[in-house]
This record gives C-alpha cells, structure tokens and sequence, in this order.
C-alpha cells in the first residue's frame, strides 16, 4: 500500500481489496497505469462463474470465467494477459476462460449425493478475507469448515488470521454449523469466538482426523464449504476425493 518510489502511502479513486484499485501517490504523482488487459464492467457475480466485459488490447469483449469469486476475475485476467504475450489469439483464450476447471482444492467442488463438497484453498488474510465474501453470497444452507496448519508451507506463525475479515459471515442464518479442524484448530476456534459466532456451536475436530471430517461431509443435509490452509489442504483433499470419486491431484 505504499508507493514504490518514494514510500508515501498510496490514495485510491477506488478499491477492490487488499492494495489492489486505483492507487496514486500524492507525493511523487505515481498511480496505476492504464492497463493493457482490463475488466470494465462486471455483469454477474454466480457461485460457479462469473460474466464480465474485458479489454484485451482494445478489443472489447464479453468473457465468461468458469470459476467464482471475484479475485478469480482478477486471475483470469492475468492469465488471459499471459496467454496474449505467448502469441495465443483471443478467440482461443476467451474459449478457455469459458471451459476450464479449477486446480486442485481451488475452488474445488465434489458431489455427495445430493449435496456438494467444496474445497477453498486460502494462504494469506487478503485470500481468505475474499473468500469469506464469495461465501457470504451463497444462498442455501451450508456447514461451514475452517481448516488451519502451521507447517512450514503454511507459516510457522498463525497469527495472521487476526488479519481476516470475517465481517458478516456468522450473521447469515444459513451458516448452519460451523467446525474447525488442523493442527492449529484451536487458534481457528479462538480467532472466530472472538469474531462473535451467533450463538453457533464452535465444534473442533481434532488430530487431523480428515476421516471424520468425511463422515460429516457424507452425512450432511447441505452443502459443505471446507476452507483449509495449504498442507491441510493437501492432506485432506485424498481423504475427501477418495470418499467420494475425485481425481488425483495431478489428473
């Protein structure tokens, strides 16, 4: 958030989220410059996809993203920049945009018969904080499941999830339950008793007993959104593809 020629902090005519918007330094006069490969108008905002118009090089197109969450437009954007500088034409990447599937444990959905399992990989308080309002836009009942390691791929310190916005989430009366899990599950149970939890239940599965976290997906009567950490992700996502047909992680 600060200006990376002269240190000052920067100002926005507007804002996404973490340092990402309009930015401008009032001291030096740096500010963000006119992108080459931009979103201009956001159409529709789903839970599997989002529609928006894109500047690919002042070719103005409507582009379908087959993936949700606001910072994934963000992703498909780069990407899309990317794909342009290898020479990939655009009718090519909007096609892609429009088909591809999330990577492993991104924004990864598994059938349970008749409800889902997803798997939302977070690393960071800007992710998570995102992650967080893609939820909030969830309209049916769900369980919500927040998954925290402290190895060394995640960081060793934990107290960044201080840094998450919350805000909101435990109001919505189809957060039906609520579990924490991982090595650090007890961080994460702290951390959301002190958000405020609506009177929820704050149920703890211990040990990484990613089985028993099967079985509650398996038995549940809604949708289940299971947001983990990296390696917890990692260790879980066999347990839960395994449980119920998913591919290998490399597949």
């Amino acid at each position: 958030k600060y200006c990376i020629f002269c240190k000052h902090e920067y100002d926005y005519t507007y804002h996404t989220f973490g340092h990402l918007g309009g930015f401008v330094c009032k001291n030096c006069g740096y500010k963000r410059p006119k992108p080459d490969f931009a979103v201009t108008e956001i159409h529709e905002l789903a839970q599997n996809h989002s529609v928006v118009s894109a500047n690919f090089n002042s070719d103005n197109r409507l582009v379908k993203i087959n993936i949700g969450g606001a910072y994934n437009i963000y992703n498909a954007i780069g990407c899309a920049a990317g794909l342009s500088c290898l020479g990939i034409d655009t009718d090519t990447i909007i096609s892609a945009l429009d088909t591809f599937n999330g990577a492993f444990g991104r924004m990864e959905q598994f059938n349970a018969g008749d409800h889902k399992v997803n798997i939302i990989l977070v690393k960071n308080p800007a992710g998570f904080t995102q992650t967080m309002n893609f939820i909030k836009s969830v309209k049916d009942d769900f369980t919500l499941v927040l998954s925290l390691n402290d190895n060394a791929a995640d960081g060793r310190d934990v107290s960044w999830i201080w840094d998450v916005d919350f805000a909101g989430i435990f109001e919505k009366d189809n957060v039906k339950e609520l579990y924490v899990t991982g090595k650090r599950c007890y961080d994460m149970a702290v951390r959301v008793k002190y958000e405020g939890v609506g009177g929820r239940k704050i149920n703890v599965i211990e040990n990484e007993d990613y089985n028993k976290l099967a079985d509650l997906a398996q038995n549940s009567e809604r949708d289940v959104y299971i947001v983990p950490t990296y390696t917890s992700m990692m260790t879980m996502r066999p347990v839960i593809a395994k449980r119920f047909g998913g591919k290998d992680f490399w597949e």
